[in-house]
């Protein structure tokens, strides 16, 4: 990608989300022949298309907990997650495949950003990002199967992204906690169908 090229690209991309009340990364990225920093990137290409006011950054105080759930009694597979606010729960995860049975240090796994917003759940395949304010969830890593023997491991990438969680990059949207699944599955029977056409190129 030249420098002309990145500045509309990137640098549209890092204006969206800093518009949006997200802080930047203060590591370079390579444009064209060039190191940059993302601010200026962004600043370049507000230079050509200024943005519109600046959105306030919307905070919380809101505090999840996270309960491992054990349902199949399992050997070795996986277990999901119960969400927890007040007395509230939330069950988007827990039917979900998100850390082995053995691992007790799950807890270690769940980190919270900087702004409390968002809580990052790196489990054992999937990295899930959970918007506590607006209660949705996002996926910033996964791994599923394509077929009996194979496997895919991507950053999924849908919507208009990327949303930026200190150092965690999310390009998939973040969706209401009862619509996720729906959601997901539609993506991962997309990419199944494109996997399998680009296994027909020869």
């Amino acid at each position: 990608m030249d420098e002309e090229e990145a500045i509309f690209v990137v640098g549209k991309a890092l204006s969206e989300l800093r518009n949006s009340g997200e802080n930047l990364s203060s590591e370079k990225v390579l444009v064209g022949n060039s190191w940059v920093l993302p601010e200026e990137l962004a600043d370049e290409y507000d230079k050509h298309f200024p943005p519109g006011p600046r959105r306030v950054k919307q905070l919380t105080d809101k505090v999840f907990a996270y309960e491992m759930v054990d349902k199949w009694e399992c050997r070795g597979q996986a277990v999901g997650l119960k969400i927890h606010h007040l007395d509230r729960s939330f069950d988007v995860l827990e039917n979900a495949e998100i850390f082995r049975c053995d691992n007790s240090n799950y807890q270690s796994q769940i980190s919270t950003s900087s702004c409390n917003r968002f809580d990052i759940i790196k489990g054992d395949r999937n990295r899930f990002i959970i918007d506590k304010l607006q209660e949705t969830i996002s996926i910033s890593y996964a791994v599923f199967r394509v077929d009996g023997t194979t496997f895919c491991e991507e950053m999924p990438i849908a919507g208009r992204g990327p949303h930026g969680i200190d150092y965690v990059r999310t390009y998939f949207p973040f969706v209401p906690f009862d619509r996720f699944w729906k959601v997901w599955s539609g993506y991962v029977e997309f990419r199944k169908r494109q996997i399998a056409e680009l296994r027909n190129l020869e």
